[in-house]
């Protein structure tokens, strides 16, 4: 069953860097969202200043919370969409998802 957790654009989220002290730092959703690099630049100048809320999409599986994609609540809009990631997942992908499962809280959920 799929469960949704809905934040506002500008929730904090910690974010942990490993490389850097000092090692855990908060950020918006949406900047966390910039940094991992998943709007196109087209987006970031047409769409990322009219998001107000977005929505984490998320199941638990064998008792382990897997996100399955985050859209924008008002539009429709997905963003990122981890079977579209699949073949491509790298770095950002790591930081964007670890940081959501380990920091935002995702079982506070509407049905």
């Amino acid at each position: 069953m799929l469960n949704e957790t809905i934040y506002g654009v500008n929730h904090m989220v910690a974010v942990e860097e490993i490389s850097t002290p000092p090692h855990i730092r908060e950020v918006t959703i949406l900047q966390l969202m910039l940094e991992c690099e998943v709007f196109s630049e087209w987006m970031k100048a047409n769409i990322v200043d009219n998001i107000e809320d977005l929505s984490v999409v998320w199941e638990v599986v064998d008792g382990e919370i897997n996100i399955d994609h985050i859209y924008d609540h008002d539009s429709g809009e997905v963003y990122w969409n981890a079977i579209d990631r699949e073949s491509e997942w790298n770095d950002n992908d790591d930081k964007l998802i670890s940081s959501l499962l380990m920091w935002a809280e995702l079982d506070k959920t509407i049905a």
